[in-house]
């Protein structure tokens, strides 16, 4: 087989060679393989000599008409013979590559810019990649990912949202599926569990029958769910989750039919999810426990509590489940249908998930190919300035019969290295930098615990050097050895880079100073942003504020509940260190928003409206710091006098805008409900940044308090030490309540806020390493053509040329390319900082400080960058220079 192999390779010479020669090569490699000569470098190398060499043999013959000159044949035989090893090109290859590590080793400085360039520019790009891949382009990890869809109903305060759905829309839901192959819903709630070492609050998802299986879920000890455990009267049963079994029970395997007390109910533990279950966070918020959700045939039809997720069957649409959405929840509630239910609602699940982290995501790409086409700009000027410095070498070379071809993979062979190199250290600095995104990213990151540098992303990195080398370094090859051919007469003299190189090379760095300044403009705007948001007007005062989240529903019942809230606060009031304190169904930053129907004054024949409701004791406004603009706030007397309410400036503005608004009425929405009137209107308290406050009503403590309040804490500024006492406290004055969460309400804001602030760090930290690589460029650019021009400016000081003056000149013409570059970045960010403007609150696209703070750093940074070189070879002897130029 093999002997027919070469036989066919030799077919591919002229027939006259192949008659003179082709037993002869023939018997060469029967010999070599006799040898030991083998293997797939062996054979590679093989095919490629048999087809270099055939095709010099041919070409030789058409330059001589036709017939194979003996001479050129015998030439190109022992050529052959030379190299028909199988390692004549891998030979010559490596020859190459130990020459460019001596050659770069003499230029230690070149080649730690031009990794370090590299290595910025890719490691970035690789990591940004990798963080996309997982996140964006990778498939979900459900099975049928891409048919998945959330489905509930549409609730008329809240346009093109997915709501919740109620227990008998579940239950005709599972019966009908018809464009899904399947529906699921969880609904999670906070429990009290006790496992004998304590209660401790924690949360529990129901799930409906089918959750697991659903999502492609397994068990790592017992079993999952069955659908046994949903039939009412069933046993009751519990599966934990990894991570709450590891850092709860130890990881212990015989947790495995333990019984546990979540409330007032024994369940046992069945089994824990496998480390590889993600759990869906649009529809289950935590991941700790999970137990059955159990409907009867009396589930309460007017309660909506489910998240439903459904997976279509295989050619089905959206719109075709929206429509069998809306005739299911038509049928299961016809004419009864609540006035807040408009029908039902469906959307892509994958979109839900991503939120615009896929769009984000798109910005951060664009930057960092501007950061990488930097890092190209600044390769292929330091290769335009090393190629004009061996220009010298190169022309001894041809002038001693190199082919031009042959200088180049030469320098090509540096270039290799240098990818290799950079490729190295950018891989490391990708890693590094994902580990550091992974730490720094918001908790509410999609996907973030699959964010990793795995095997595609180091195959990009390695793919994106070589290409960002090889494209990048190939002008510069062609470059130097075209002009070593052009001045191999007479190399006698260490060139210096003629005036068109010089011209490129500042082209090169203008274009990067181009693009730094464009990326800087964007993240100084996010940031000047981000500083307006931090510091706006959020309608109280959150500094001193404590907060802590507590459950009566386990231990009370109803009537006790405005009893106990009065008790807790009377114990808190006595706390040292508290100036004031109230209950609140929500806390600011905080806490689950409640909405209820309203239909203020004037609007009485309309449809009711959808207003966020604060139940509140009569301290709110003065713990919170918030100014009272009309009449008064809430006081401890309103619980006991006829219903009272107050409103918020969103709610004049909406409803009675220009009149006042302390003695008009607010009826609720819901029938044999009070009639409440407003007593005063307190400024927007503002929780969400950026965005206006949205309308609310307040009302008294004893006539709507709920089990699930704030309890809400003004301090004299030691917020955070205040928080073992107040847990203390709790357990004192209602022993067995659970406390979900304490924290100062500047903390919850700090939480509310990190996403933008984390994307601001993440474009600042784009545009520092940006304005780092031009930095670096101009400064590594500069200093190697400087040296270069060593002999020239030791020959104009030896001439009387003033330091001063030569340095400046240097410094001066780097200033100019640096300033064209920074105007032409300006224009740029001008143009490019239109895309910004969705993302901006307080600052315009065009801010003039940002602008002139990035134009001075930019001229800044790379003036004092010449500055350095020009300043080091302005200091060297002129006799010296000149004796080892000589």
């Amino acid at each position: 087989m093999a002997d027919r192999f070469i036989r066919l390779l030799i077919r591919l010479y002229p027939a006259d060679y192949r008659a003179r020669y082709g037993d002869e090569m023939a018997r060469f490699h029967h010999d070599a393989r006799a040898a030991g000569e083998g293997g797939i470098r062996y054979w590679a190398a093989l095919v490629l000599d048999h087809a270099l060499a055939a095709f010099r043999v041919r070409r030789r013959s058409r330059a001589i008409g036709g017939g194979a000159d003996r001479g050129a044949v015998q030439q190109g035989r022992h050529r052959f013979l030379a190299r028909a090893s199988g390692r004549g090109v891998m030979r010559d290859w490596v020859a190459d590559f130990v020459y460019g590590a001596r050659s770069l080793r003499r230029v230690p400085g070149f080649a730690f810019f031009a990794v370090l360039t590299l290595a910025l520019g890719v490691g970035a790009t690789t990591g940004v990649f990798s963080v996309l891949d997982r996140v964006v382009l990778r498939p979900l990890p459900y099975p049928g990912a891409e048919r998945l869809a959330l489905i509930g109903i549409e609730a008329r305060h809240d346009p093109g949202s997915v709501g919740p759905l109620s227990g008998p829309l579940l239950a005709d839901f599972q019966a009908r599926p018809g464009p899904a192959e399947a529906v699921v819903a969880a609904s999670g709630s906070g429990v009290v569990l006790d496992a004998g070492a304590g209660p401790e609050a924690i949360e529990a998802t129901r799930v409906s029958r089918g959750f697991f299986g659903f999502f492609g879920a397994r068990p790592a000890l017992g079993r999952l769910l069955t659908e046994a455990d949903h039939e009412p009267g069933s046993p009751k049963v519990a599966v934990l989750g990894q991570e709450y079994w590891r850092g709860r029970f130890g990881a212990d395997p015989s947790v495995i039919g333990r019984s546990i007390r979540l409330d007032d109910d024994v369940h046992m533990i069945v089994g824990v999810l496998a480390p590889g279950f993600h759990r869906p966070s649009e529809i289950a918020e935590h991941g700790d426990l999970w137990i059955p959700l159990r409907l009867d045939a009396g589930a309460a039809r007017g309660t909506f509590f489910l998240a439903g997720l459904a997976r279509l069957r295989p050619g089905a649409t959206l719109p075709a489940l929206d429509d069998h959405a809306d005739r299911i929840v038509a049928g299961v509630y016809g004419g009864e249908t609540p006035s807040f239910v408009v029908g039902g609602a469906v959307a892509d699940y994958r979109g839900a998930v991503l939120g615009d982290i896929g769009s984000v995501l798109g910005r951060v790409l664009a930057a960092v190919a501007l950061l990488l086409l930097i890092a190209c700009v600044n390769v292929a000027s330091l290769l335009l300035t090393r190629g004009a410095a061996r220009a010298s070498e190169l022309a001894v070379r041809s002038a001693l019969g190199a082919a031009r071809a042959r200088l180049a993979r030469l320098v090509l062979a540096e270039s290799i290295l240098i990818a290799v190199a950079g490729g190295i250290v950018g891989a490391a600095l990708a890693w590094g930098a994902v580990e550091l995104f992974r730490l720094r990213a918001p908790p509410g990151l999609p996907r973030l615990a699959e964010v990793a540098v795995d095997g595609r992303g180091l195959a990009f990195c390695l793919a994106l050097s070589f290409a960002t080398v090889l494209l990048f370094g190939l002008l510069p090859a062609l470059r130097a050895t075209g002009r070593a051919a052009a001045v191999s007469g007479a190399p006698t003299r260490r060139a210096t880079a003629g005036r068109g190189e010089g011209r490129l090379r500042s082209a090169l760095i203008a274009v990067e100073t181009a693009i730094a300044v464009v990326l800087a403009v964007s993240s100084t705007l996010l940031a000047h942003d981000l500083l307006r948001l931090a510091n706006e007007d959020t309608g109280f005062a959150p500094e001193g504020l404590l907060a802590a989240r507590i459950d009566l529903a386990s231990g009370y019942d109803r009537e006790q509940w405005a009893g106990v809230w009065d008790r807790l606060l009377e114990s808190a009031r006595a706390l040292p260190g508290v100036t004031a304190a109230t209950v609140a169904t929500q806390a600011p930053y905080a806490g689950t928003r409640m909405a209820s129907t309203y239909r203020p004054e004037g609007m009485e024949g309309e449809q009711a409206q959808f207003v966020i409701t604060l139940v509140t004791a009569g301290d709110y406004a003065r713990v919170l710091g918030a100014r009272v603009v009309e009449g008064r706030a809430l006081e401890s007397g309103d619980d006991d006098s006829p219903p009272v309410a107050v409103v918020n400036e969103a709610f004049v503005r909406r409803y009675w805008p220009g009149t006042p608004a302390v003695g008009r009425t607010v009826a609720s929405g819901q029938e044999d409900e009070p009639v409440y009137r407003v007593v005063g209107v307190l400024a927007d308290v503002r929780t969400h940044a950026g965005q206006e406050a949205g309308p609310q009503v307040l009302l008294p403590l004893r006539g709507a308090a709920g089990p699930d309040m704030e309890l809400i804490l003004r301090t004299d500024g030691h917020a955070a030490a205040l928080a073992p006492a107040l847990r203390a406290l709790v357990r004192r004055v209602t022993p067995g309540t659970p406390v979900s969460r304490i924290a100062t309400v500047e903390g919850l804001a700090s939480e509310k806020r990190a996403l933008p602030r984390f994307y601001t760090a993440l474009f600042g930290g784009f545009a520092a390493v940006a304005l780092l690589l031009a930095v670096v460029g101009v400064y590594g650019t500069t200093s190697y053509a400087t040296r270069s021009r060593t002999r020239e400016i030791g020959i104009r000081l030896a001439l009387g040329a003033p330091r001063r003056g030569v340095v400046g000149q240097v410094v001066l013409r780097a200033g100019a390319v640096v300033g064209l570059g920074t105007a032409i970045g300006l224009a740029g960010a001008v143009l490019t900082s239109r895309a910004m403007g969705d993302v901006l609150v307080y600052v315009t696209s065009r801010d003039a400080a940002s602008y002139a703070a990035v134009a001075f750093l930019v001229l800044a940074a790379g003036v004092f960058a010449a500055w350095i070189p020009a300043r080091r070879a302005g200091g060297v002897d002129p006799a010296e220079t000149l004796r080892a130029e000589g």
